[in-house]
């Protein structure tokens, strides 16, 4: 299992949610791992933006890529779930799986956000 690349030190957010942003080759890899997260409680929300432009260095050469950026709503303490999921998933060598903190926003989608991540039971 990989980590995540920094153990969080500081206080956690108000909100204790994050954006996660991941890129896929394909739209069918997007919904796929979109699915997943969702359909797991890991994320809340996972929005697929297609025909983003990439541009990065992978092997020593300059690579332009045509990808699918997924902008991923689930909490802090999910993180490393997510990043497993999508490695596991994943057809790169390397998926980018990267978060930043939701430090506040409108309360009942913080709520929404947050109910939508709890197992459901009968």
């Amino acid at each position: 299992m990989a980590t995540l690349a920094t153990e969080r030190t500081a206080e956690p957010t108000p909100t204790g949610l994050v954006v996660g942003l991941a890129t896929t080759s394909t739209i069918e890899e997007a919904k796929s791992i979109a699915d997943h997260l969702v359909g797991n409680h890991l994320a809340a929300c996972v929005q697929l933006v297609p025909a983003i432009e990439s541009v990065y260095q992978w092997k020593g050469k300059i690579e332009k890529s045509s990808e699918v950026l997924l902008i991923i709503k689930t909490q802090r303490s999910n993180a490393q779930l997510v990043v497993d999921a999508i490695k596991q998933q994943h057809s790169y060598d390397v998926p980018e799986v990267v978060f930043t903190d939701i430090v506040d926003g409108n309360a009942d989608y913080i709520n929404w956000a947050r109910a939508a991540m709890q197992p459901k039971t009968l």
